[in-house]
């Protein structure tokens, strides 16, 4: 069984001081090093970011799947170049990015659904309207009797 994260007092849960050099150099893939630094930054920060995502109301898995497909996404959309000490805390950063993230899966998942509901009814209207009902059938919501 998995164990699940949901005590999240536990200090690795807790977003710590942000080392800026991982954080630059992770946003550079031409350069050496930069998966090194990806994965080290993945390993700071996935705990913290799920564990945040959790405390939003998601199930285990689900947030484990949110998680991921964040990460996925910076990597993607090389969205770590946009990260500038500069303009704030790097936590700040990730929680917006993963906020907005989480936001488009949903509304990705919504259409999905929404377009294969729709399927499904264009589907079943077709088939009764081409099967024969009680010695009649449906054309185009006509009922038209032999």
């Amino acid at each position: 069984m998995k164990a699940d994260h949901s005590s999240l007092g536990d200090d690795q849960y807790r977003f710590h001081t942000t080392q800026w050099s991982v954080v630059l150099l992770s946003a550079q893939s031409q350069v050496p090093g930069f998966q090194a630094a990806l994965s080290e930054l993945y390993r700071i920060y996935r705990y913290p970011l799920y564990a945040y995502v959790r405390r939003r109301g998601y199930a285990p898995e689900e947030a484990q799947d949110l998680t991921q497909g964040f990460f996925l996404h910076l990597l993607e959309h090389k969205t770590l170049g946009r990260a500038d000490p500069l303009r704030g805390k790097f936590r700040s950063f990730l929680l917006g990015s993963a906020i907005s993230t989480a936001q488009q899966q949903k509304s990705l998942s919504l259409q999905k659904r929404a377009e294969a509901t729709y399927a499904e009814y264009r589907r079943r209207r077709a088939s009764v309207s081409e099967s024969p009902v009680f010695g009649c059938r449906l054309a185009n919501s006509v009922m038209i009797v032999p």
